[in-house]
């Protein structure tokens, strides 16, 4: 083997090398950034979900009220308390919205809550108005923080005072 053969050997090795590196940095680039998709795209579902949720707590509580109120007018009651900007929290055990205190929903044993479990990321808010005595107007909205930014979900309806 000469000295000539055995240069252009370690250049072909470099070069094979740089482009394995190169490669193999894109295809991280890529992993990472589906991970990161992935993880925004599982939030949003949850989101979404929990908007819903917001909207038929509300829609359950009304329903309790035909159901438990002598006088059909007392329809809404407990549910013109949460006006905007700052409306309102409530959550799948409560019978009463509580005044909005920015506290993000924790999760236990599958059931998103204020009071015990894991804390999420995100923060939902229950804001009604009542433009007509025989309407409610119902807008929730769900945000979290993801990369430095934050993200919301929202969710209307309009319930009425069907008796």
């Amino acid at each position: 083997m000469n000295m000539r053969n055995a240069g252009f050997t370690v250049l072909e090795t470099i070069v094979a090398i740089s482009v394995v590196t190169v490669g193999a940095i894109g295809v991280f680039g890529l992993v990472t950034q589906s991970i990161s998709l992935n993880r925004t795209s599982a939030n949003q579902a949850v989101a979404v979900y929990l908007a819903q949720e917001g909207i038929e707590l509300v829609r359950n509580i009304r329903d309790t009220n035909f159901l438990t109120l002598a006088d059909p007018d007392d329809w809404d009651t407990n549910l013109t308390v949460c006006p905007g900007p700052d409306g309102c929290e409530l959550d799948y055990d409560d019978i009463v919205p509580l005044a909005f205190a920015n506290q993000k929903l924790l999760i236990d044993g599958g059931f998103y809550n204020y009071d015990t479990g894991n804390e999420t990321p995100f923060v939902r808010r229950i804001i009604t108005n009542q433009p007509h005595p025989n309407m409610l107007q119902v807008q929730v909205r769900v945000t979290w923080i993801e990369q430095g930014k934050e993200i919301n979900v929202e969710a209307s309806t309009e319930l009425y005072n069907w008796e």
